[in-house]
């Protein structure tokens, strides 16, 4: 959308003390992604399905490491996993959806380039940039 008025029931928004801030939020059963320098004006850059069978529950977080630009981006699913999309070029290439479990998860957090998440009182982090 060109406006952040046309996402309606809101979603999430990062940035990284850069020009550019990033929204996301589902429109129907899409994960998209909007970036903007201004605040009013937007370009879509991520519009993906669910993966087949599920439906987003949620709206789609996203989060942006303030050191490496790394955006990640977490949908719930309807199947109890979470998808997840991760860009390392401030969101021109996004990687295929990465599934995860979502539905114990309590909060997500970014940092040097991994992505951490906590579940029943523990802390779990990825290896490192790339989502390995």
């Amino acid at each position: 959308p060109s406006s952040y008025a046309a996402w309606g029931t809101g979603g999430w928004i990062a940035g990284n003390e850069s020009a550019t801030i990033w929204h996301s939020g589902a429109i129907g059963n899409s994960t998209v992604v909007c970036a903007s320098s201004d605040g009013s004006t937007w370009s879509q850059v991520l519009n993906v399905a669910c993966p087949a069978g599920a439906t987003i529950t949620a709206h789609p977080r996203i989060l942006c490491d303030r050191i490496t630009g790394m955006l990640a981006v977490v949908t719930p699913l309807s199947s109890g996993l979470a998808a997840i999309y991760v860009s390392l070029d401030g969101g021109l290439v996004w990687s295929d959806p990465i599934l995860s479990t979502g539905s114990n998860v309590a909060g997500y957090a970014i940092a040097n380039g991994r992505l951490f998440c906590t579940v029943a009182a523990n802390l779990m982090g990825t290896l490192g940039v790339g989502m390995s």
